[in-house]
């Protein structure tokens, strides 16, 4: 058995279980509705992020590059602050056909974040109490959970389709990029209940980046620490 092999079986399996664990956690101290729906879509996508995992992929855990990972998080979760003041500057100028509210207009990103995540599906979520829990669930295990799924999804299209997920000059890599974070927006359209354009267009080039990431390093650490880090940070400034 090779050392990445080895790597394989021990790390997974723990990440595995810990979300498991997490959810079912969270099915029992919960209202019963959101812990509901938490379970039903979480859960769900952990049942994917397995099979997908089971199925093989190019994209494989990394030892010791922890530091690179961290660094090339900040690096993306600067560019996404920038791309949010692009987007808002589009907006205002109503390049696009797509409507926007003044008070979106004038939310800080975080401010914005923090608002799509107080809504899931059809429940409305509380963020001002329970502050370790909205941080352990919505800046980690959320975070974490979608992370994972997008990357394995993106790593089994490219396998069927024979696509190099880390060949930035082909316009097969970046159109495969694309139609997956067309997905990942369209999940937080139609299950998490997001309905701000500007968010859900900041989602969109959110994917784009966690996309570039995996796709750079094949594997997930960096990707999951940005998440980590942009929803954390809409917990703690959104508000």
């Amino acid at each position: 058995m090779t050392q990445n092999q080895l790597q394989r079986l021990t790390s997974e399996p723990a990440v595995f279980l810990l979300i498991f664990i997490s959810l079912l956690l969270i099915k029992l101290t919960t209202n019963k509705e959101l812990g509901t729906e938490l379970i039903s879509v979480y859960g769900l996508m952990l049942v994917g992020d397995f099979l997908l995992f089971s199925f093989g992929s190019d994209i494989e855990s990394q030892s010791g590059n922890t530091a690179q990972a961290l660094l090339y998080a900040g690096i993306s979760l600067v560019v996404l602050f920038v791309g949010f003041q692009a987007v808002i500057y589009i907006f205002r100028q109503s390049v696009l056909p797509i409507p926007a509210t003044e008070q979106q207009l004038t939310q800080s990103v975080f401010q914005t974040i923090f608002q799509s995540m107080k809504k899931f599906g059809t429940q409305e979520i509380d963020l001002s109490i329970f502050a370790f829990f909205n941080y352990y669930v919505f800046g980690f295990l959320v975070a974490i959970q979608e992370t994972r799924v997008i990357g394995r999804i993106h790593g089994f299209l490219a396998r069927i389709v024979n696509i190099n997920i880390s060949d930035f000059r082909s316009v097969k890599t970046w159109a495969l990029i694309i139609f997956v974070s067309l997905l990942f927006m369209y999940f937080h359209l139609k299950v998490r209940g997001v309905n701000n354009n500007i968010d859900l267009v900041i989602t969109f080039i959110f994917a784009i980046v966690q996309l570039w990431l995996i796709g750079k390093f094949r594997e997930l650490e960096s990707a999951n620490y940005m998440h980590i880090g942009w929803n954390s940070f809409a917990l703690f400034l959104g508000k």
